[in-house]
């Protein structure tokens, strides 16, 4: 019903700042992988809490004591925004739900070397802390934030996560693959054990052969569940499919089988928007199809698309400079003012 809402803004995006402090609340905006399951706010009990790890895609606001603390996954996969004028400080895990709260209450300028990169790439912004506003950061993945509520004072202390390549054929090197693996076979045998909607692709890739490593790990029956791979006779995966069906044949599973009926709602116009809008904008360009329905049943999926994506950037130009080259023949195709701004952008961030 088109005029239902399933996407509720202020419950998947927070909004913190200086004059707000006493009405913040604890929650779990998406969600943590742990060898006991996988969490989500409604199902967040204290032992989930205790072991939250990094591991998932999460920011964690927990209130206690007077103080607000927030906390990140591994990799910072929401990211949190923060701007200051002074001694008052917002932030936001929605860069567009911060820039709309202060837009008109301080002064705010255009980062347009970041805006004409942003431009000219194909997919997404490469830049790693800046935003398409200079007075709102993109903070690092390993910081944790410390709130005083009384005092109104922010401080920001980083992890060391004392990250280091391992040899794989050392000691120290097998035991983190052991380790590696049984986490995740002990993860999703959990979930088999609840839902029958557990999807993998297998190609002839790398990432997704790794992944089905786990999964016959694991011992789960892969019959149960939805092993993918493509068969839209495309010159790559024609060549996935293959050795895709030789991989299932050896392992003594099937291929794209059918899932179970699933219950599936439709988003209304501004619901797709929103998703878009606080969740995308400025920083990726591909809308998601996938938004247009809400699966009330929930699916658990394993595939190497983000990789995929990221590969063919780089693939279709086989080094920096043939990249940095294109990009700068993009800019050719503007008027002649903006033509010599994005060239000179371009020179900067390369």
């Amino acid at each position: 019903k088109n005029s239902i809402n399933y996407f509720d803004v202020e419950k998947e995006f927070f909004l913190i700042h200086s004059n707000n402090l006493s009405q913040v609340r604890p929650r779990l905006y998406g969600y943590s992988i742990q060898r006991s399951g996988i969490y989500e706010d409604d199902d967040l009990t204290p032992e989930a809490i205790a072991g939250l790890d990094g591991r998932g895609c999460y920011v964690y606001v927990d209130v206690r004591d007077g103080k607000i603390t927030i906390k990140q996954d591994l990799n910072g996969c929401w990211g949190i925004y923060l701007f200051r004028h002074g001694d008052y400080f917002a932030l936001s895990n929605s860069f567009f739900r911060l820039l709309d709260y202060i837009k008109f209450r301080y002064p705010l300028t255009v980062n347009r070397d970041y805006c004409h990169q942003y431009l000219i790439n194909d997919v997404c912004s490469h830049a790693y802390l800046e935003t398409a506003v200079n007075e709102i950061q993109l903070i690092d993945r390993n910081a944790i934030f410390q709130i005083d509520i009384l005092n109104k004072t922010l401080q920001i202390d980083m992890i060391n996560y004392k990250e280091h390549s391992i040899s794989l054929d050392s000691e120290e090197g097998i035991a983190v693959l052991d380790n590696w693996i049984d986490f995740w076979s002990s993860v999703l045998r959990g979930i088999a054990q609840h839902t029958k909607f557990i999807h993998a692709s297998l190609s002839g890739g790398f990432d997704t052969r790794v992944s089905l490593a786990i999964l016959l790990n694991s011992g789960i029956d892969l019959n149960k569940m939805r092993i993918r791979s493509a068969t839209d006779g495309l010159h790559t995966h024609a060549e996935d499919y293959e050795i895709a069906s030789k991989i299932a044949e050896h392992y003594n599973f099937k291929l794209n089988l059918s899932f179970p009926v699933c219950q599936i709602l439709r988003y209304c116009l501004s619901d797709i928007w929103n998703i878009e809008t606080y969740g995308k904008i400025t920083f990726h360009k591909l809308p998601d199809i996938n938004l247009m329905t809400k699966k009330v049943d929930k699916i658990y999926s394993l595939d190497g698309g983000g990789g995929e994506l990221i590969r063919g950037n780089w693939l279709r130009f086989g080094s920096w400079e043939k990249f940095t080259t294109r990009l700068m023949n993009v800019t050719k195709k503007y008027s002649k003012r903006l033509s010599n701004e994005l060239a000179i952008s371009q020179q900067k961030n390369s």
